[in-house]
């Protein structure tokens, strides 16, 4: 069986080992049961790197700020060149411009690097075979605390806790549970069952969800051939990485 991979959080496409690469400080979940498959990137917000977001040196700190200063890959803290600490942030903000302690999102929306708080996830279009197949998105919390999840489609707001699952155990084993507290508690990953249609060559090709989860939409959601539609926006309270997966 095959799958499509994404990883929201850079415009390049790359290979799966790339992703292995430049995404290592983060977990990188796996199909609902097993496969393989090409893997592409994309997102809203830019290029980026594991230790990203270069700072114009402003002289104060406790570390040496003459040769640049730049944030930490989990963003919590600012070195300098030669990755000597200058500081680190509270563990309720992220390094931003400047070498600043921001708010977590502003972080990771100054740094542009593979983890942030907003994405856009499109189902894409198939061949028949593969048409109505479920469509979902991996979110893995890499932050320090819990976090909260949300996601619209169209202009309305989808109830994230009838979708979302922490999966667990592996192969026909896994289980998935609802999110904790309606969040996704630090070093988690939770599926977002966000779309499944049927399929237009009948049953014998329908791929649908585990047994027992709704996705958020159950109808086509795909744009066919060209033209314009609608994303799945995903918005989360503090930086994650998020996959998409077409089963």
């Amino acid at each position: 069986m095959s799958l499509r991979i994404a990883l929201l959080a850079c415009v390049l496409t790359v290979s799966a080992a790339a992703i292995a690469v430049g995404c290592g400080s983060s977990p990188k979940p796996s199909n609902f049961e097993s496969g393989d498959g090409d893997a592409s990137v994309s997102t809203d917000a830019g290029l980026g790197n594991d230790d990203v977001g270069a700072i114009v040196p402003d002289g104060s700190g406790d570390g040496n700020a003459s040769c640049g200063m730049h944030c930490t890959a989990d963003l919590h803290s600012v070195v300098d060149c030669n990755n000597n600490l200058i500081r680190t942030c509270d563990a309720d903000k992220a390094c931003g411009a400047n070498g600043d302690c921001v708010a977590p999102c502003d972080g990771a929306k100054a740094n542009k690097s593979s983890i942030g708080c907003d994405y856009y996830s499109v189902d894409p279009d198939m061949i028949q075979e593969g048409q109505g197949a479920c469509f979902a998105a991996y979110i893995a919390n890499t932050w320090t605390t819990p976090i909260t999840i949300t996601v619209e489609r169209n202009g309305q707001s989808l109830d994230v806790s009838r979708f979302a699952r922490v999966p667990s155990g592996s192969g026909k084993n896994i289980t998935y549970a609802p999110l904790p507290n309606n969040q996704l508690p630090a070093g988690q990953v939770a599926i977002l069952f966000l779309a499944h249609g049927d399929n237009p060559m009948g049953t014998t090709w329908d791929v649908p969800c585990p047994t027992g989860i709704t996705p958020a939409v159950t109808t086509d959601v795909v744009t066919h051939g060209t033209g314009i539609g609608s994303a799945f926006h995903i918005m989360t309270s503090a930086p994650v990485v998020a996959y998409d997966i077409l089963r």
